[in-house]
């Protein structure tokens, strides 16, 4: 099952209090940031109908490596090191200010990003 990045997607009641959808052309490195990613269905806290990823519900169901579709339109196999992300990384925990949930993710250059800028809200 595949899903499209959560993050790119923000969500209706952060929308409702003012922010603005995620603009392609406001991605800060668009070939390494996810679109669409393989998703675990048998997740117990995603549940069955998950539509969306992040870095916690992405699964790399191939030898140990995950298919994505980047946000620049191309193709990617990579290593689950290279797009897991722990919880406060996947959800933003302890982002302050808190409407830039990306930061913790990147803190550290990676080869992949969920979130597309540092202030992108979830």
């Amino acid at each position: 099952m595949y899903g499209e990045n959560g993050r790119l997607c923000v969500n209706r009641s952060t929308r409702a209090s003012g922010v603005g959808q995620t603009r392609f052309t406001t991605i800060k490195r668009i070939s390494d940031t996810i679109l669409i990613a393989e998703v675990d269905p048998n997740s117990p806290t995603a549940g069955a109908a998950q539509s969306n990823s992040n870095g916690k519900y992405a699964v790399g169901r191939h030898e140990g490596r995950g298919n994505f579709a980047m946000a620049d339109g191309s193709a990617r196999s990579a290593r689950t090191n290279d797009f897991m992300r722990t919880d406060a990384e996947s959800d933003g925990t302890g982002a302050s200010p808190s409407s830039c949930k990306g930061q913790i993710e990147w803190a550290i250059q990676r080869k992949m990003y969920w979130y597309p800028t540092e202030c992108t809200p979830n």
